[in-house]
Parts: C-alpha cells; structure tokens; sequence
C-alpha cells in the first residue's frame, strides 16, 4: 500500500488531502530526491511511534545541515519542502508555511518556473489550513503567475503531468478559498447577537469556536483590535508552542488586559476569559507551554483546565453584514 495514500492514516480529511496533492507534486518534478533529504515517506517509516519528537528533530536537523554543506539548490529547496510535508502532516500548519518559504527562497537561484508554483501553491495550502485566508490567496495568486509562464513557455523539463496537476489543484483550492473569503449565510431569526455572514465554526472542525472582544485595556497586543472576531480551536494541545501564538484561557483570579466572550449558542461556564501569549521554556527542540501573559507585566501559571483554546484564524467585522 502507498504510504501516503489517504486510507494509510486518519487524520483531518483537508490535511490528509493537501499531503497527497503536494507529495504528489514533487513527485512529478524531483522523482529521485537525493538519500541525504529527509522526506515525508522516510520520516513515516522511521518515526511511526515518536512522531515529532526528539529523534525526528535531530533527523531533520541532520538534514537540513548536509543538504546546505553540499550547497545544490535544488536538493536544498527539496529539503525544506519535505519538512513542510512533515509539519503539514501532523496538522503544524503555519511551520509548515514557514517551512515552503524557505524552499521557495532556495529555489530562487534555479530558472526553474515550475519548483517556484510548487513553493507558492504549497504555502497557500498550509495558509489556508491555518485559516490564513487573505495570505493563502496572494500565495495562490502567485502560484497563478508562474503557471500561467508554464503553460505560455512550456519548460523541457517539466513534466506534463505536473502542469496538469497543479492546474487542477489550484483551481480547486482557490475556489473553496473564494467561497470561505465571500460566503454570506442566510440572514437567522433575529438575534442581537448574530454576526451575519460569520462562517459556522464547524466548517473548519467541531472544536472550533467563535470569540469577540469585550473589552480591551491599554495597548497590550495592539495588533489585536476590537473590530477582529476570533476562531479558537479547543484543541491547544495538537499545535506547535510558538512565542507568537494566542490562546483564549479561563482565569478566575487574574484580571487580564483582554476581556473575551464565546459567540456559542450554548450556555458557557466561563465568565472571566481572556486572551493571552504563552510563557514558554525550550525542551530539546521544542517548547513548552508554562504561562500566560495577560498583558504586558501580569505573567500568571496556567493548568490545563484553564487552557480553553488557541487562536487559529479571525474575522474582520467590516466584512459581516448585521442586522
């Protein structure tokens, strides 16, 4: 059986989807990738209990290091992007942007049009996944372009079937993405309270959940404003610790800068939430998750029954019709 096949694993359908797609992709162009690139298949079969942990950390550090020694750009960018894969998989989706970008940049010393749409199309996945939407759509816009130089300048070396392929994908992918950016629902029953056009937060997973602002104090996170609508997801624990994430937290004797309340129809049985960037300490390659910061002096501890989600995508109001 294809190891890569989506009925080899259970994961998030979207993901296990993107995975394919995008391994696929690579396929068509680096058939014969160099035994010093870690790549997702290797990684499967290596790691299939440690998962991301610290021998899957050394083992892509390890690679990163020989492939940027022997100093082929090509094989450097296919390093990158394999770890993309690896982080897309296990649903670490803005590492896995981050990760495409990297490819990309190496890829910028080769005349190749079709690895620079590969790069592009990759990150606009995993932006998208992260319900980056306005990035992923500039992503796929320049995925576009250097398509449209594929099939106007047909490359010897690119396979037809590449061409094909990422046509159709991106094709698809941008018109869900369209459809996310522009849908409005029909209007409901009259509610105060109802954001018309808000997107259901079960179209991106029954853990999700939308939050707004009920009071901001001060200037601490001032690149979070009032007018932003926040989609949580309950499920902190599946992310990656990062100094830049946000997690909605639950704090009975703490009073924090950030005041949120739950758009939930559902009675919530939290009053006192609010937003906040984690305390973190490095173990091995990664973080962990010790506090909060619920401004810019207030640090308090944070148990996991406080923990009530991190922030994985917004909404601008401007962008809702209401009543």
């Amino acid at each position: 059986m294809d190891p890569l096949n989506p009925s080899a694993f259970e994961i998030h359908s979207p993901t296990h989807k993107a995975v394919v797609q995008l391994d696929k992709l690579a396929a068509w162009l680096y058939p014969a990738p160099s035994p010093h690139v870690l790549t997702l298949r290797d990684f499967r079969h290596r790691y299939p209990l440690t998962g991301l942990g610290d021998p899957a950390a050394r083992a892509i550090e390890q690679s990163r290091r020989i492939n940027q020694a022997i100093g082929d750009f090509s094989q450097r960018g296919l390093c990158e992007y394999q770890i993309g894969l690896i982080y897309l998989y296990w649903g670490k989706y803005r590492s896995a942007a981050r990760q495409f970008q990297l490819a990309q940049r190496q890829w910028t010393f080769l005349k190749n049009q079709a690895s620079h749409c590969l790069a592009h199309f990759a990150e606009g996945i995993a932006r998208q996944l992260a319900h980056q939407y306005e990035v992923a759509s500039v992503c796929y816009g320049r995925a576009e372009h250097y398509l449209a130089q594929l099939q106007n300048f047909p490359h010897p070396g690119t396979p037809d079937e590449f061409v094909q392929d990422i046509s159709r994908y991106l094709n698809a992918n941008f018109t869900a993405l369209q459809q996310v950016l522009w849908q409005v629902e029909d209007k409901p029953d009259e509610d105060a309270n109802t954001y018309y056009g808000l997107p259901n937060p079960s179209d991106y997973g029954e853990q999700c959940q939308w939050y707004k602002i009920q009071r901001k104090n001060n200037k601490f996170l001032p690149q979070i404003s009032e007018d932003l609508l926040l989609l949580v997801d309950k499920l902190s624990d599946n992310y990656e610790v990062a100094a830049d994430n946000l997690y909605v937290v639950y704090k009975e004797n703490a009073e924090g800068e950030i005041l949120l309340q739950s758009l939930s129809p559902q009675p919530q049985p939290f009053r006192r939430i609010y937003l906040g960037t984690p305390t973190t300490t490095l173990t091995g390659k990664f973080a962990r998750l010790d506090g909060i910061h619920l401004s810019d002096v207030q640090e308090v501890p944070l148990t996991d029954r406080e923990k009530l989600g991190i922030v994985v995508g917004f909404w601008h109001r401007l962008l809702l019709h209401h009543a």
